[in-house]
């Protein structure tokens, strides 16, 4: 609504096509919009004409939100036993909660506290970061350069696209490598050199807009994974359908979190709520359908990631931008493209989901001996609490900070987000026939990795590995620490085989658990005791 113009012509556009209680102004120049873009006037405290107009906006947003969050949890109840129980996927992620509190009976502790290894490796990335935090507050201390790149090293094309290859050292990812098995650590930092690879030949031959190229073909390569894990579970979904419509007591579904049939009608029950909030804003219930079929279809496979390959961040296609531009806007009215936009950019940032969070808590559950039930609970009332509790410290950021102050996600959401809608409605960029082609490759290298791996126990490149180096910049930031993990993990087992291997594995725990830590105690050091620079610890 700020940055709405004469000259933009956003009000003319897509202003009629908002709900009015969905936004607490639509007047550019109310207090309520521009006191968030310029400062409360002489600062101070959040006025109370301020906080009422939000709170209609915010509880009539809190079905959806809520929804979403309830269908996630039931639908990670629902993967738990096919995953968990079944094909026993690793979960790498779930192994350092599960090591750092798990103790023999008996014993004092952890035995990893006592292995000197484990506390060598937690030092190395507590030590370094200190000195980068210390850094910022002392100048004179100096900095730890963790985040190299190979400079420019040529200057004529195509090479000069190997310039500034990112060279980060993430610890954390460095030791969770390790844990992975040698198959995912290749393939992922294989499929980002060959990604390399691929971007210097196509400028050699002249051709441009990489990114388009990758992101298509991983989404070819996303639907062919979705449709193939949910064929490999389809008994398991059809024993859901049965508990969840017939009662079939046949079913054991004791040891669950939740049973089949609350699972199975709470998904029912928060979809319906669920497309009939996009319903009330303007949407078409069939495209709320696919919205969130395309929604949910993508955290499949992104908790697919994060429970076989350890990823714990990783960017999804935007499902609203994946459908219009699918189509074309040409099927969509105004109304559902902007309530497609408005909607859709609250599901974007697939790095929050909580599916797999989900679904690695009731991981740690099943090793540890927790009640299933009573952890579905208390997910539920964590989430809970922790949606209506971000709403007032939220507010008072976004209004004692203001909008140009705040981090680059933010801030830049208040042009992304109009500037998405208007080019949607008279700036479309629909799939063309070489779009189609691309998401055709990528669909066919996934099925040939698949089809490969499926036949052959010595293949050694795995899907996932393709999708997360094709389909996001993933790889650009993590490419090398997982280069180095699985150089690590390869030469302790060609040394000592698999009785190394679980030797060295407090080290990479080390590293993990060292990283997290003194990532924390700085951010709360710094809310203690401030830094004015911007202090960049990530």
């Amino acid at each position: 609504v700020y940055y709405a113009t004469p000259q933009n012509r956003f009000q003319e556009i897509y202003f009629n096509y908002l709900r009015p209680w969905i936004v607490p102004g639509k007047d550019p120049n109310s207090p309520i919009v521009r006191w968030a873009f310029e400062g409360i006037p002489g600062g101070g405290s959040v006025p109370m004409m301020i906080w009422k107009a939000w709170v209609l906006p915010v509880l009539l947003w809190m079905p959806l939100i809520l929804a979403i969050f309830f269908v996630t949890v039931c639908l990670a109840a629902l993967l738990r036993k096919q995953w968990v129980d079944r094909e026993r996927l690793l979960f790498p992620l779930a192994e350092v909660p599960l090591e750092v509190t798990e103790a023999p009976e008996g014993s004092v502790g952890p035995p990893l506290f006592a292995n000197w290894m484990f506390w060598a490796c937690f030092l190395l990335p507590t030590v370094l970061y200190t000195y980068r935090a210390l850094h910022q507050y002392w100048p004179s201390i100096p900095d730890v350069n963790l985040y190299r790149s190979t400079e420019n090293l040529f200057s004529t094309r195509p090479w000069n696209t190997l310039n500034w290859v990112p060279m980060n050292y993430y610890f954390d990812m460095i030791g969770i490598t390790y844990l992975l098995t040698t198959e995912m650590g290749f393939s992922f930092w294989f499929f980002y050199f060959l990604r390399r690879m691929t971007v210097l030949v196509r400028t050699a031959f002249g051709m441009e807009d990489h990114y388009r190229f990758m992101d298509l073909q991983g989404q070819g390569a996303l639907i062919v994974l979705g449709l193939f894990y949910l064929w490999v579970m389809r008994h398991h979904l059809w024993e859901v359908v049965r508990k969840g419509l017939f009662y079939d007591r046949s079913i054991d579904d004791s040891h669950e979190p939740i049973s089949y049939r609350f699972a199975f009608w709470g998904v029912v029950g928060g979809m319906a709520v669920i497309v009939g909030w996009c319903y009330a804003i303007g949407m078409p219930v069939g495209w709320a359908v696919a919205l969130f079929t395309v929604y949910f279809g993508g955290h499949l496979v992104l908790t697919r990631l994060v429970s076989e390959a350890g990823l714990f961040v990783y960017w999804l296609p935007a499902p609203q931008m994946t459908l219009i531009n699918l189509f074309g806007n040409h099927l969509f009215s105004n109304q559902s493209l902007t309530s497609l936009q408005v909607v859709g950019w609250k599901l974007q940032d697939s790095a929050s989901s909580i599916l797999p969070n989900a679904l690695q808590g009731f991981k740690v559950a099943d090793r540890s001996r927790m009640s299933q039930t009573s952890l579905f609970v208390a997910m539920i009332a964590a989430i809970v609490i922790a949606v209506f509790a971000c709403h007032i410290p939220s507010i008072s950021v976004i209004y004692r900070t203001t909008v140009p102050h705040l981090g680059w996600w933010p801030k830049g959401a208040t042009r992304a987000l109009p500037n998405q809608i208007v080019n949607s409605i008279i700036n479309p960029d629909p799939y063309k026939s070489g779009d189609f082609a691309n998401m055709g490759l990528g669909a066919t290298v996934a099925g040939f990795l698949l089809y490969m791996r499926q036949r052959f126990l010595w293949w050694p490149f795995h899907p996932l590995g393709y999708i997360g180096s094709y389909s996001t910049w993933f790889g650009d930031r993590y490419a090398w620490s997982i280069f180095i993990g699985w150089w690590a993990k390869v030469i302790v087992l060609k040394a000592g085989g698999a009785t190394a291997w679980r030797k060295c594995r407090p080290a990479a725990l080390g590293l993990i658990i060292g990283n997290c830590f003194v990532l924390f105690l700085w951010l709360l050091l710094q809310l203690i005791w401030p830094v004015q620079q911007v202090l960049v610890i990530e």
